[in-house]
């Protein structure tokens, strides 16, 4: 009897949900680089192989869609232009990081990426 009380305590309740979260958390920091140059290498190869899903595992799942987005827009060939041609600036203490490319003169940002909890390196937008 004690330990259904227990099990139906707020305390037990919220525990339960903090772990679900870590779990979770877990599971997404598998997807990434040690490195931000690592992250942008396998981002790189997921969207050459036309594999959006997987590169969305880089970052936001709304990547899959911006990806799809610019393969039906024509922009697939300028995205992998800047993609191999970028330089990483790591600011913030280490833990963000864009990739910038000069294109024709024009210095940009091609994406942006931070360093999460649990020590992988995800994209925030592109």
């Amino acid at each position: 009897m004690q330990y259904w009380q227990y099990t139906q305590s707020p305390y037990y309740q919220q525990m339960k949900a903090v772990k679900a979260i870590e779990k979770d958390l877990a599971e997404q920091d598998k997807w990434g680089g040690k490195t931000p140059e690592e992250t942008v290498r396998l981002f790189t190869e997921a969207v050459k192989k036309g594999d959006f899903e997987l590169a969305a595992k880089y970052g936001r799942d709304e990547i899959k869609l911006e990806l799809e987005k610019m393969m039906v827009t024509g922009q697939m060939n300028l995205l992998m232009r800047e993609l191999e041609i970028g330089k990483i600036v790591i600011f913030d203490g280490g833990y963000d990081a864009d990739l910038r490319a000069d294109i024709d003169g024009v210095k940009m940002r091609v994406l942006s990426m931070h360093k999460s909890d649990g020590g992988t390196w995800k994209i925030d937008e592109f």
